[in-house]
């Protein structure tokens, strides 16, 4: 069936490129690979989309894994107990070690 809503997926034109320039699926992971690349800085550059996550701190490590798809943070914040959410600024007096 044809897709009438506009939208379609990385693998559908990934598999589309395939056909039309007769090469078989051995670059697949390549031409994955630069079209993934090519929207990541479509949407950042051109498109302007903010993507907002939560994310789970490993109490371990104090650390976080960054999602998949980040490109870059616009702030950083933090909700308490009451649900205020308290974001981080730079401080420039903060000497790190």
């Amino acid at each position: 069936m044809a897709e009438i809503n506009g939208l379609t997926t990385l693998d559908k034109l990934v598999r589309k490129v395939l056909f039309k320039k007769r090469e078989g699926n051995e670059n697949y992971l390549r031409y994955l690979s630069v079209l993934t690349e090519g929207l990541q800085r479509l949407n950042y550059h051109y498109v302007g989309h903010v993507k907002t996550d939560t994310l789970s701190v490993d109490t371990d490590t104090n650390t976080v894994d960054y999602p998949d798809d980040y490109v870059n943070y616009v702030s950083l914040s933090v909700a308490d107990d009451m649900g205020k959410i308290w974001t981080f600024t730079k401080d420039e007096k903060i000497f790190l070690t």
